[in-house]
């Protein structure tokens, strides 16, 4: 950065006498008698050791670091940038890949030995000593040191530098012409570039969100986003100033304006008490009174014009000032050089400020403004950042991504812009991407430019390059874009994310124009995360070089099965098809394009009276299907188990309804199971795993088939099962009447049975082996059995039960005993005389020879039959 001496202000009091040795600025460090000796100090590598900020209450150019020479540790950031020499390099301990060292102290001011806290805004004493383009974190003057976040290990994760988002709005770094900076391995994010606001005078710039470049600056390896480059407003109602803003203060009252408008020029100097007088603003700050706007600056009011890209003032005396433009979301490029070398730039911003009732700035370059610099572009990807215009009455926000603009040398250092000493804005760009900016309002420009050249007062803009993948570009004002060669395909980023690598990235997704879109011969060795290129036949263009390889995916099995895959896009080489059974195939190539890697189904069908188990390696769960993911080379393993089913079901008893649980028992199968049956007998139902049969379900032995299905869908064998309904218990009762039957007296044995109903049968009536009565049909649970008489004495009788068919048992009675009374004894017969004998004979002789005629004889009471023919004598 260029300093201004305190004696290129008249009113300044004279520098105090330089110290002979080196002068710590905040955050800069200027060799005087080192450099006039001529005394080369050997580089040296500063190592930071924790992701902190020094304090509030610790001057910012502490360089608190090990006492030893050479290479030393640094407890800060800030401490090892103070403490850095010409060609020292700043590197990270290993404990802090991954971290995030928030800033939250700033400058305005160059001036040495400051005071804690102290941002110089402004500094009276020293005006020529405040930064003439706003408060940053760090300022890099008259040496060149690199910060490389991809030493040390430090490459898995990287290290991020950002601006704590409750501080105040503070840019990240700020290099002037003497001073250059290599970024390697670095996430620089939530960087906030604003310029001051004024009411009646005008806004000022607000350029470079992260950086503010007009030295030498490289970038490698590294992703900007979140930064914001924000102009200041015109016609702000809360501030009763007339001044012009400055690029880091609000617009004064009067007399004078912001401190850091340009230098020696400072702000638009404003008129007091509504006087008409004015001056014009510096290189970025806002006219005052009735003075025009310095470059980028609002106009003031009357109607003062503003600078390029931002608003002129209102038409009254006292109308508002203009708002001023929002230059670089990320990166002002102020006549440096600047080269982005596998760099990524996303989510960046550009934005007008606003006019309220005077004209409003506009956004332009969303996140790179190139002024009069040297811009190389190279294997980068800057995509979705945005410009916003705030006004009716400017220019339309422009530039999504690049706005290059080539003034004349003369134009270009007006205003205090002291370090503009070329003519000219260059862009060189080879293989980027360039792509998917946003425009705001997107009604005002609807057909917004990702990248516009630009030129004026008769500069030169030129661009050239190869290869490149853009959305829209545009020349304006004859600027010179034919040399830059580009296609406008739809390059189909993925967001910004973690993607391996220091820092985050944007994945070319499959079907890209970027995918192997350029020659190798220029490319670097990897790309920004570390990936080789190239990765295909060629690279690809852009930040990233998609990983993309072939994986080798094998399976093996255990058990009766096979396991077969399906995959889109499908195998590469070989296949995986019925592995595990005999001619199967176990190993497929899937190819690998990083982003979208190749998703692999495995399914796994069992082998009849076999169901699936488990997987094993890439695959876990019991679940026949498995997805596989391709992203290195993997295998799985399937295992398969016998399965079958039995189920042991108790008897049923006739007469008696039959409900049964089936309850079956699994060997084998992953759970839940369901069941079903088959060849169910007549009379039998099954429902809700409950077998059923009526009362009147014939005894007899039933069988059907039990399948029991697994939660993957293998079945078992149909199991056999068989159920037994066994005949129903009977029981019977005998009585007799009378029960001591005279001689010759007949008797009924009646026996009770007990039969389920619908139960047929007889019954036989026994005197011990003699059957009285056989085969008595037994009626509503009754048989009777009458004998006309029994033999005198004693008769023991039982009825025994004889089931008509299978569905009831025999049964016996108790026994009942019966006395029959013996005949009576014959009375004596008195003798015969002589005359009763005689008429004996005669009668016995009538007889006689009656049942000769007759020819037949009855014999009483000895049991033949009257049909009986009678033998002969």
């Amino acid at each position: 950065m260029s300093i201004i001496h305190p004696s290129a202000a008249a009113d300044a009091p004279p520098m105090p006498t330089p110290s002979p040795w080196v002068r710590t600025l905040p955050g800069l460090t200027v060799g005087l008698s080192l450099a006039l000796a001529g005394a080369a100090a050997q580089a040296a590598t500063l190592t930071v050791t924790t992701a902190g900020e020094i304090a509030d209450t610790e001057p910012l150019s502490r360089a608190q670091c090990s006492p030893a020479a050479g290479d030393r540790n640094c407890d800060t950031l800030r401490d090892a940038i103070n403490h850095a020499a010409d060609g020292d390099t700043i590197v990270f301990g290993a404990a802090l890949d991954g971290q995030t060292i928030s800033l939250t102290r700033f400058t305005n001011c160059l001036d040495t030995g400051q005071a804690a806290g102290a941002t110089c805004l402004p500094l009276a004493s020293w005006p020529g000593y405040v930064s003439q383009f706003g408060p940053s974190a760090f300022f890099i003057s008259g040496k060149h040191i690199t910060i490389d976040a991809t030493a040390n290990g430090l490459t898995p994760q990287g290290v991020s530098v950002q601006r704590l988002g409750t501080a105040p709005g503070f840019r990240l770094f700020d290099i002037d012409a003497q001073g250059g900076l290599v970024l390697r391995g670095l996430t620089l994010a939530g960087g906030q570039a604003t310029g001051g606001s004024s009411r009646f005078g005008g806004g000022a710039l607000g350029a470079g969100g992260a950086i503010f470049n007009r030295g030498q600056l490289t970038i490698e390896r590294s992703t900007l986003t979140r930064n914001h480059a924000q102009g200041g407003q015109g016609g702000r109602l809360s501030l009763n100033s007339f001044a012009g803003a400055g690029v880091g203060e609000d617009g004064t009252l009067s007399p004078g304006g912001g401190p850091n408008a340009g230098g020696p020029d400072d702000g638009g100097l404003g008129g007091g008490s509504g006087s008409a007088s004015g001056k014009n603003g510096g290189f970025g700050g806002g006219g005052g009174g009735s003075g025009g706007g310095g470059f980028g600056g609002g106009g003031g009011r009357r109607g003062s014009g503003g600078g390029f890209g931002a608003g002129n003032g209102g038409g009254g005396p006292f109308d508002a000032g203009g708002g001023a433009g929002g230059m670089g979301g990320a990166i002002f490029n102020n006549a440096g050089t600047l080269t982005l070398n596998q760099v990524t730039l996303a989510g960046n911003g550009a934005h007008g400020g606003l006019g309220n009732s005077s004209g409003g700035g506009a956004g332009l370059g969303g996140a790179v403004f190139n002024y009069n610099g040297v811009l190389t572009i190279r294997f980068s990807t800057l995509a979705g950042n945005t410009v916003q215009a705030n006004g009716d009455d400017n220019p339309a926000a422009q530039g999504g991504a690049i706005y290059s603009l080539g003034d004349s040398q003369a134009a270009c250092s007006a205003g205090g812009n002291i370090s503009c000493t070329r003519s000219g804005a260059s862009l060189q760009m080879q293989a980027s991407i360039v792509q998917d900016s946003v425009f705001e309002p997107a009604t005002k420009q609807p057909a917004g430019r990702d990248v516009v050249l630009d030129l004026r007062n008769g500069g030169t803009s030129d661009a050239s390059g190869s290869n490149n993948l853009l959305g829209l570009a545009q020349a304006l004002n004859n600027a010179d874009i034919s040399a830059l060669a580009f296609t406008t395909g739809n390059p189909q980023l993925g967001p910004l994310a973690s993607h391996g690598g220091p820092t985050q990235t944007m994945l070319n997704t499959t079907g890209s124009p970027a995918l192997d879109g350029v020659a190798c011969t220029a490319a670097p060795g990897t790309d920004q995360r570390g990936v080789v290129r190239p990765q295909g036949a060629r690279c690809d263009i852009g930040a990233v070089e998609a990983n993309v390889f072939q994986a080798a995916l094998t399976v093996l099995t255990s058990g009766a099965g096979g396991v077969s895959a399906q995959a889109s896009p499908p195998a590469a080489t070989d296949a995986i098809q019925d592995c595990g059974r005999p001619g199967g195939l176990c190993q497929a190539g899937y190819g690998y394009f990083e982003g979208a890697p190749t998703l692999v189904t495995l399914a796994a069908t069992p082998d009849a009276g076999h169901a699936f188990a488990t997987w094993g390696d890439a695959c876990s769960g019991s679940t026949s299907t498995c997805s596989v993911t391709i992203d290195a080379a993997r295998s799985a393993q399937a295992s398969f188990t016998a399965f079958s089913v039995t189920a042991s079901l108790p008897s049923g008893t006739y007469g008696t309804a039959y409900s049964q649980p089936l309850a079956p028992v699994p060997g084998g199968g992953v759970g839940p199971f369901s069941y079903s049956v088959g060849g169910l007998p007549a009379g039998f139902s099954q429902a809700a795993g409950t077998l059923s049969a009526p009362a009147t379900q014939a005894a007899g032995s039933y069988s059907f088939t039990l399948t029991a299905t697994d939660a993957n869908g293998a079945t078992t064998e149909p199991a056999a099962v068989t159920v037994v309904i066994g005949p129903a218990a009977t029981s019977a009762h005998l009585s007799a009447s009378p029960a001591a039957p005279g001689h010759g007296q007949s008797v009924t044995f009646s026996a009770q049975v007990t039969l389920p109903a619908g139960a047929s049968g007889t019954v036989d009536f026994l005197n011990g082996t003699q059957v009285l009565c056989a085969s008595v049909p037994v009626t509503g649970g009754q048989a009777s059995c009458s004998v006309p008489r029994l033999p005198p004495g004693t008769a023991t009788v039982q009825a025994r039960y004889v089931p008509g068919d299978g569905n009831t048992s025999g049964s016996d009675s108790n026994t009942v005993t019966v006395t029959a009374a013996p005949a009576p004894s014959a009375a004596p017969i008195p003798a015969l005389g002589a005359g009763g004998l005689a008429l004996l004979g005669l009668l016995t002789a009538a007889g006689a020879a009656l049942s000769r005629r007759m020819g037949t004889s009855r014999k009483i009471g000895d049991g033949t039959s009257p049909r009986t023919p009678r033998s002969s004598p």
